[in-house]
């Protein structure tokens, strides 16, 4: 499952929840957000619903999903939303946010290039002071090992790393990584 609707019951409990919660807690004055990858935009509609005034930015590369998020799952309730029909890798930039929310899987893949130390600069330097990055990222082979590396990666630009699982049984589930510098 890639997406479902931002007020589908049990929404805030799985991943697109608990991405936006742990962006609200993290930066609680946040008030730009830049949503690489948009999906059918459940972090959008929840980020939301808890906090109306927030400025939205999403950068998506294919229109389809866009048309489709658009469509079928509520996205048009938001029209103060900007979308970006751009690839995220080089439109960020142009950018600048208080967060940055890294969701950018492909068919369930995630493009290697954004999981690069350029890339990670490249977020980094996207944030206004004190803002913060989440990283969406599914593993599944030793977890626990995974989680270790990619912390220790993510620590070669970022100053802090925290590590929230969601949703992990067994060895697979989404790790998100909350970045700071």
């Amino acid at each position: 499952m890639q997406s479902i609707n931002w007020d589908c019951p049990g929404a805030e409990h799985r991943v697109w929840g608990q991405m936006a919660k742990i962006a609200l807690e993290g930066c609680p004055n946040a008030q730009k957000i830049l949503l690489l990858g948009l999906g059918a935009g459940t972090v959008i509609g929840l980020l939301k619903k808890e906090k109306p005034p927030l400025k939205i930015t999403a950068i998506e590369m294919d229109k389809k999903i866009i048309e489709i998020a658009y469509s079928y799952f509520g996205l048009s309730a938001f029209e103060d939303v900007e979308i970006i029909r751009k690839d995220a890798f080089n439109a960020i930039k142009n950018q600048k946010a208080d967060v940055v929310l890294v969701d950018v899987y492909c068919g369930g893949n995630f493009p290697e290039k954004f999981w690069s130390l350029e890339f990670f600069s490249f977020v980094r330097d996207a944030l206004n002071n004190k803002g913060c990055a989440i990283f969406n990222k599914i593993l599944c082979v030793d977890t626990d090992k995974e989680i270790k590396h990619s912390k220790d990666y993510l620590l070669k630009v970022f100053g802090t790393v925290g590590v929230y699982k969601v949703n992990v049984v067994g060895n697979r589930g989404n790790i998100l990584f909350l970045c700071k510098e």
